[in-house]
């Protein structure tokens, strides 16, 4: 096999865990400080004392009623609001530490771009309603496996995103709970300010160091003459992303989300949520039989094709698919469990 792959040391193996434990702590001190962000104060409303909030984007006022102590309600919010905030300050101390360590240990692959671009999709609460697909996905392999990869077989300078079209209210909602009427575009530009949509391929944005991010989408609509006609656009914001539909994207979606926290070469890291490696490997063999695609990305979708049926045969990488539905991917040289 050409696809050179290194298993992890012991010490990085150990480090991956603690990089894994800090990220998932992070996303959950994130989640618990955003929903207790606020606590109440003392103020009178005419002459009854009453509650205001401190700290919500729309000032609340709670009035006095039969069977309401106040106090009590004052100091139960406040506790969780400093509970809150302690215990995320020390879980954005135990990632900030854990990056320091992936650095000094190599430990590591991704582009910093992609895992930025991750993370700001994880701030606006939206990397839930996306799969990552494509020579990316190897990075959460990789994690999965405690393996690294070989980077020049791993370099790429886009990264391919796949929206779950079929939940486009919910995501709007979201979209919109972080920011009335942002875009894709600006939740782009938390990563790097100077991205842009691609005129030339409206599905895609780019940055000024050519770092593009492709949007592909499900095929919402059964009929293929009808495909190129429909136009979805990401938000309401002119010249936002438009994505296009994915090849098979009906497959991609299939099997529950593979996530895994993939880590930078810098040592910074995400969450990435992406396909079954067997779905993965599945569409890799078939792009690398495409007879209308270049010679060298063929060799390039066989050869990662092929280490990851590679890592999947030795145990290393698991499948949450049934036997049945491995069995009906058809993947070369994958041993399928009985």
């Amino acid at each position: 096999m050409d696809f050179l792959i290194t298993e992890l040391t012991p010490e990085q193996r150990t480090q991956l865990q603690v990089s894994e434990r800090a990220m998932l702590a992070l996303r959950t001190s994130m989640t618990a400080a955003k929903r207790n962000c606020f606590y109440w104060d003392w103020s009178t409303s005419g002459l009854q004392p009453c509650l205001v909030s401190v700290g919500k984007p729309i000032e609340t006022t709670l009035l006095p009623s039969a069977g309401r102590d106040l106090e009590m309600i004052r100091t139960s919010q406040r506790q969780r609001f400093d509970s809150a905030r302690h215990t995320l300050h020390q879980a954005m101390t135990d990632h900030d530490q854990a990056v320091d360590a992936n650095q000094q240990l190599q430990l590591g692959n991704a582009e910093p771009m992609a895992v930025a671009i991750l993370n700001a999709l994880q701030e606006v609460d939206v990397l839930k309603f996306h799969r990552v697909i494509g020579t990316h996905a190897l990075f959460a392999y990789e994690s999965a496996a405690g393996v690294s990869f070989d980077s020049s077989s791993t370099a790429t300078q886009d990264i391919d995103l796949l929206w779950n079209r079929q939940s486009k209210i919910e995501f709007r909602t979201a979209m919109n709970l972080y920011q009335s009427e942002i875009s894709m575009i600006e939740v782009l530009r938390k990563a790097d300010p100077t991205f842009r949509r691609n005129e030339e391929n409206k599905e895609s944005a780019v940055n000024d160091d050519s770092f593009a991010v492709d949007f592909l989408r499900e095929d919402d609509n059964p009929k293929p003459e009808l495909k190129d006609r429909q136009v979805v656009s990401m938000s309401d914001a002119d010249q936002d992303i438009l994505p296009v539909v994915a090849q098979d994207s009906e497959k991609f979606m299939q099997g529950q989300i593979f996530e895994k926290v993939v880590i930078s070469y810098r040592g910074d890291m995400a969450l990435m949520p992406t396909v079954d490696p067997v779905i993965f490997a599945h569409f890799k063999q078939g792009m690398s039989k495409s007879a209308s695609r270049d010679t060298m990305k063929t060799l390039r979708d066989a050869t990662q094709a092929e280490a990851v049926v590679h890592l999947l045969n030795r145990g290393l990488l698991k499948s949450a698919l049934s036997p049945e539905a491995i069995r009906a991917y058809q993947v070369e040289g994958l041993n399928i469990p009985a």
